[in-house]
């Protein structure tokens, strides 16, 4: 009898030890007296204060939504930091020149689901205006954000497009 108990309680744990590294992606447990970091109820809330953080420029709020101790540049750079400030600075180019003391705003757009819970398709629109004032123009763009499936925090965001598609 012993011989049977014994393989199941450890197939049990190594069981269930698979299922807590599958939600928590660094594969770390939470120690006693600390909690996975929450940041949002909903993919959805996390994506919008992503934007809120970009609108008013705050790091407090960008870091909020995102993993742990993770860096902006690490989640646009696959974990690779150089790449993710190559990746933004991309990103936040503009799709055509506005001319000096031309702007640039960016917003959601909208948010789909895909077959994987942890993935979201999130569309940008970009807001170009010439320096005039005269000429405004939309264009958008949607990336990939993979998000922690235990705190809704955004893990990772690929660009799904090479560039930023016009559209009125």
């Amino acid at each position: 009898m012993k011989r049977v108990i014994l393989p199941l309680i450890v197939a049990a744990s190594l069981s269930l030890a698979s299922c807590a590294s599958f939600m928590n992606p660094k594969g770390d447990a939470p120690r006693h007296g600390e909690s996975v970091k929450q940041c949002g109820d909903t993919p959805r809330d996390v994506v919008r204060d992503f934007f809120q953080g970009m609108k008013e420029m705050s790091l407090s709020i960008l870091r909020g939504t995102i993993f742990q101790d993770r860096s902006l540049y690490r989640v646009f750079g696959k974990d690779d930091e150089r790449r993710g400030e190559a990746v933004v600075r991309e990103l936040i180019a503009h799709p055509e020149i506005v001319g000096a003391g031309g702007s640039c705003a960016c917003s959601l757009l909208s948010i789909e689901r895909t077959d994987d819970p942890a993935k979201r398709i999130v569309w940008v629109k970009r807001i170009t205006t010439t320096a005039d004032g005269e000429d405004i123009h939309l264009h958008r763009r949607s990336l990939l954000v993979t998000f922690d499936l235990v705190g809704n925090c955004i893990l990772d965001i690929e660009r799904r497009e090479h560039r930023w598609e016009r559209y009125e």
